[in-house]
């Protein structure tokens, strides 16, 4: 029987990607390699590459290497900016 079901409680890592802040990105994303090519910025996890376009928030659960590309619309929606945070997120965008 279908049930309806929430996202639970979680806090995330995140930075966005404006397009010119790479150094910023690469820092945040520590030793997985980035790269900007033809489909946006390609980031190497261990699930393979993900990409993400300007303006697309690039999210971390903690785990090494776990990364995730969200859309701007998206990621608002399901997120807001936690009052204490142990790493500082991009105040960018």
């Amino acid at each position: 029987m279908p049930a309806a079901q929430f996202r639970k409680r979680q806090t995330v890592d995140a930075i966005q990607w404006t397009g010119h802040n790479n150094d910023d990105v690469g820092r945040f994303c520590g030793n997985s390699a980035t790269s900007v090519c033809a489909e946006g910025l390609r980031i190497n996890t261990y699930r393979g590459a993900i990409y993400a376009a300007p303006g697309d928030w690039i999210v971390t659960r903690r785990i090494p290497g776990d990364f995730e590309c969200w859309s701007e619309r998206l990621f608002s929606y399901s997120y807001a900016r936690a009052a204490s945070h142990r790493r500082r997120i991009d105040d960018d965008g």
